[in-house]
């Protein structure tokens, strides 16, 4: 009977052990399907959590259509400067965050002004001990589509900005609705995206961040207009704090915004940071789960 009773409480720590780290593994919680009025208050916003204008004109989610919309005023992110709607959730670890979204003109298939744009970015959360206008202190990278350096021609824009200083290049894209993605595994980031019909992912661009934290932000952004705020270039903090008269010209609609865990972190192809823009190996898909989606 001893025996039998050290198997019970043994199977039982494993059940318990083997539900936590699933539980713990499984990210399921964190999507949005944007089928509910209310899920926009399980996001986090940039301009609540550090106390920045919201730089919004709209943002609502349409049940009628499960839709998160969002129109920006003049707004931008660049180094230092960053201005505009950006909502997200912390997530820890190894994961691949994906969402569907069409980028528009307020009356035109694509945007009229130049760096009008939406997409995902994981940045990491400001130090709560640093003053928000001390510089040196912004990290992240995105991914988003829209119009760029070519005003009513859809483009994709990769940056990514260590320490307040961004780097940034534009590819050619195209108008309706797209997937964009960024992964992680450990220190190495994957942007890749998917249009509409098609089954292919593109591997765009592998960044290399070993300074980002585990726990990142990881949501989704909407700017337009950045050439229209050239005034401030020189003051961050102007640019980041003044209303402006809105010239922003951008319509974000977003399908939906997943999160997955990634299991498997021994990555199968080796691949080099830099950009690709090239088909993506199904190997590396399925690691990064995109075959899920």
């Amino acid at each position: 009977m001893k025996s039998i009773s050290n198997i019970l409480i043994f199977s039982s720590l494993m059940t318990t052990v083997t539900f936590s780290h699933s539980q713990q593994n499984d990210l399921s919680s964190l999507n949005d399907d944007f089928n509910k009025t209310s899920s926009l208050s399980n996001w986090q916003s940039h301009h609540q959590t550090e106390g920045w204008p919201q730089f919004i004109c709209k943002v609502e989610i349409d049940e009628a259509e499960s839709i998160l919309y969002i129109e920006p005023s003049t707004s931008a992110w660049y180094g230092e400067f960053h201005r505009s709607p950006y909502y997200f959730k912390k997530v820890k670890g190894n994961f691949t965050i994906t969402t569907k979204l069409k980028v528009t003109g307020l009356k035109t298939l694509s945007p009229t002004k130049g760096f009008s744009l939406a997409g995902l970015m994981l940045r990491s959360p400001r130090p709560i001990s640093i003053s928000k206008f001390k510089k040196g202190y912004e990290n992240w990278m995105f991914l988003s589509t829209g119009s760029a350096t070519k005003k009513g021609k859809p483009q994709f824009e990769s940056k990514n900005t260590v320490n307040g200083m961004s780097k940034l290049k534009v590819f050619p894209s195209k108008q309706g609705w797209v997937y964009l993605s960024i992964s992680r595994i450990d220190h190495t980031f994957y942007q890749s995206y998917r249009y509409e019909g098609e089954q292919q992912w593109i591997l765009l661009r592998v960044i290399e961040r070993p300074e980002m934290p585990d726990e990142l932000q990881a949501g989704m952004l909407a700017y337009s207009g950045f050439w229209n705020l050239m005034k401030w270039y020189f003051s961050a903090k102007k640019f980041n704090s003044n209303e402006t008269k809105n010239k922003a010209d951008l319509i974000a609609k977003f399908d939906f915004t997943h999160f997955l865990y990634i299991n498997d972190t021994n990555v199968i192809t080796h691949f080099k940071v830099g950009f690709y823009n090239k088909p993506m190996p199904a190997e590396l898909k399925r690691q990064l789960r995109l075959d899920e989606i």
